[in-house]
């Protein structure tokens, strides 16, 4: 069976994203405990795709065989289904503080909004960067997409390793142990690399 590739991935995770949004408003319908699951659950999907886009690098560089192969080519495109769901997730936010305001700010503070914004406006800007070709390229920029992925990674595995390690349930434990095997994956091969290379005496 052929895999998917490139905008073929993107979709296919975009519209697995809607499709679960859809199906929250469908069956809960548009209710302020609703609005709240659907900011969970986008919230989830962003991490998992999130922590798969960020190992993805290092498991290609592992040469762990056709997957690892396939999960390296299609990192940019998992990138751009994490933007899509973390857009959905920020829809939810929206109809939050639209819907039930008194909820929203009795549940968010304002110092999670203004930093919310500032990641948004960073995964904005990858993904921009993405749809242009430009990501991965070296330079300043290409500087500031690594110290962003990094950033990215750390603003949800605090939020999961935090619920995890206080015995928040089985799902926190499974997505905060997803966010330490992302960054494991992520640096092994310059851990190898560093390793394998001889003193210069």
């Amino acid at each position: 069976m052929r895999r998917p590739q490139g905008w073929r991935v993107m979709i296919a995770l975009s519209g697995l994203v809607f499709a679960m949004a859809c199906s929250i408003v469908a069956i809960e319908g548009v209710t302020e405990p609703s609005v709240r699951m659907l900011v969970r659950a986008s919230a989830r999907s962003s991490a998992i795709l999130c922590f798969t886009s960020f190992a993805a690098p290092g498991v290609g560089a592992l040469r762990l065989g056709a997957a690892g192969d396939w999960l390296n080519r299609n990192a940019s495109a998992i990138f751009l289904g994490f933007g899509f769901s973390h857009f959905v997730h920020l829809v939810a936010l929206v109809l939050w503080v639209s819907l039930f305001p008194g909820s929203f700010f009795t549940h968010v503070l304002p110092t999670t909004v203004v930093m919310g914004g500032f990641f948004y406006a960073l995964i904005g800007f990858m993904c921009v960067r993405v749809l242009l070709g430009a990501s991965g390229r070296r330079g300043w920029v290409g500087g500031v997409e690594d110290v962003g992925r990094f950033m990215l990674w750390a603003a949800f595995a605090i939020v999961y390793v935090s619920h995890a390690l206080s015995g928040s349930g089985a799902l926190y434990a499974l997505l905060g142990f997803m966010a330490m095997a992302s960054l494991a994956l992520r640096l092994a091969p310059r851990l190898v690399h560093t390793r394998q290379t001889p003193d210069v005496v």
